[in-house]
């Protein structure tokens, strides 16, 4: 295929560079790159696919591209449902970001069918989402890049995990035979991927995910379809589900940690659900950071303005570098911006009450 890709400062509003931040089991900077070395050559007209840089594109959208064979400027569109949530996430941007210049002037544009099925995900709001190998995703927020990485997560660990063709087939039947139950869960265990000095406790479940070099899970923890990076931890009694984790990022102990991506560093010791941490953040332990309004959308900042998240749902966003201390709740959508300490309500001091009935609050270290 003939391709270009445009250029990219690497920017991401809030989170600054985030060319090195992670994406599966890669990082936000090569995803494209790696696509399109893998892609199969074939014979097109005159002209070149367009991408933009710091794009995410799924596994099968090349080749469902090689098959339009376009013979003017034609904009791609992403039909179907996939095609409204790309929208959605695109947070008022044109979703649009493929495509054909053939350098006739008049441009047209094309839906292409995202070939998708339904996806049960346990998220709040109760709806299954689209799964397509089909969809194109530019990254310029860090709602696009937990999107990213969680459009990306079910095709990303199923080649990590099962690998295509034969190499698939035998692995199942392999995992098949280990097991001899028959059940689900214990397919995901038995597939699940280990590599050189990973360790998981004996206690701990792990089903349906891939643990880097020197990862770790402790004690009575559970980790289930998520991508651990090298050195990541997730600690005894901790969950941590449909995440990605990069290089030394730590899920404390019984943290919970749900469709979240923690970039290099980071540390997770309350509880987060659909946020994004940015290298050497830290939200400790005690702190939650909401993901749900009261009975309205969630909306995020986007620039100077406003906006729908997608579905109505975001976790926060911390910066590079940004401590959150115990007892702090962060509204949804919020980001937090680098380097920012923020503290928790005043510990109690005085346990002195006052002379007349509760309840009481602490102000200033004292009951009133």
């Amino acid at each position: 295929m003939k391709v270009h890709v445009l250029p990219w400062d690497g920017r991401v509003e809030g989170l600054g560079d985030a060319r090195g931040l992670p994406l599966g089991d890669g990082r936000l900077g090569d995803t494209l790159e790696v696509a399109l070395a893998s892609a199969t050559r074939v014979e097109q007209p005159l002209g070149a696919w367009v991408f933009e840089g710091g794009t995410v594109i799924g596994p099968h959208l090349l080749a469902a591209l090689a098959e339009l064979r376009p013979e003017r400027d034609t904009r791609v569109r992403i039909g179907g449902r996939t095609g409204g949530l790309l929208e959605e996430i695109a947070l008022g941007e044109d979703p649009v970001c493929v495509r054909w210049i053939a350098g006739t002037g008049d441009e047209v544009e094309v839906e292409l069918d995202p070939d998708e099925s339904d996806l049960a995900v346990p998220m709040p709001g109760g709806e299954d989402l689209p799964l397509s190998d089909r969809f194109a995703l530019r990254v310029r927020h860090p709602i696009q890049l937990l999107w990213a990485n969680l459009l990306s997560l079910p095709p990303r660990l199923w080649r990590r995990l099962a690998g295509t063709g034969l190499v698939a087939a035998w692995r199942i039947a392999a995992a098949v035979l280990r097991t001899r139950s028959g059940r689900h869960e214990d397919l995901a265990r038995a597939l699940t991927r280990r590599e050189a000095g990973a360790w998981v406790h004996p206690t701990a479940t792990v089903e349906a995910s891939v643990l880097g070099p020197g990862a770790r899970v402790g004690a009575g923890a559970v980790v289930r379809g998520s991508i651990l990076g090298a050195d990541a931890r997730v600690e005894a009694l901790a969950i941590c589900e449909g995440s990605v984790l990069a290089q030394g990022a730590v899920v404390q102990r019984q943290a919970l940690c749900r469709y979240c991506v923690l970039a290099e560093g980071a540390m997770l010791g309350g509880a987060a659900q659909l946020a994004v941490f940015g290298p050497r953040s830290a939200l400790k332990r005690g702190s939650y950071g909401m993901d749900q309004g009261l009975g309205q959308d969630v909306r995020v900042r986007v620039g100077e303005g406003l906006r729908r998240a997608p579905l109505g749902l975001a976790g926060p966003t911390l910066g590079a570098g940004t401590l959150v201390g115990s007892g702090v709740w962060i509204a949804p959508g919020r980001m937090l911006p680098p380097g920012m300490v923020v503290l928790g309500p005043d510990p109690l001091r005085n346990p002195e009450p006052p002379d007349h009935d509760g309840p009481y609050r602490v102000v200033d270290g004292r009951l009133v």
